[in-house]
């Protein structure tokens, strides 16, 4: 199966010492690759006086993504919501896709199976009429 990517972002300081201790959930960002829920984000601490990064990573996964265009969210940009990766909202998610992929093999299945029944039953009726035919013109 392909692993989604792990998105490497540059924080400052500031931001990536209040994500650390749990008050923001959320990163506001260009909207320049391909977010999707489920997906890791590396968040790198950056020190923009030394213009190198500290070294401190965080580690969270997006949840939600709300892009721009619309609720005042100017154009290119998107607003992240994000939670740590093994938190509950990762294994609801992990359930969510199961569940969604057992009821998708399920419905092939059903489909495939009553695919099948269709053509038997066609062949049927197209053998039971020859059938009659046979019959009327002997």
């Amino acid at each position: 199966m392909n692993e989604d990517p792990t998105h490497e972002l540059k924080t400052w300081p500031t931001y990536f010492r209040i994500s650390k201790e749990g008050h923001k959930h959320f990163e506001v960002r260009r909207y320049d690759r391909d977010f999707r829920p489920g997906q890791v984000i590396l968040l790198r601490e950056w020190d923009p006086s030394k213009e190198e990064y500290t070294g401190r990573e965080l580690e969270r996964r997006i949840s939600w993504l709300l892009t721009g265009g619309k609720l005042g969210i100017e154009e290119g940009y998107c607003i992240l919501a994000l939670h740590p990766p093994d938190g509950i909202y990762y294994i609801l998610e992990k359930v969510r896709r199961k569940i969604y992929e057992i009821q998708e093999g399920a419905m092939r299945k059903l489909v495939n199976y009553e695919g099948k029944q269709i053509v038997k039953d066609i062949e049927k009726a197209f053998a039971d009429n020859l059938a009659v035919l046979d019959e009327e013109g002997e």
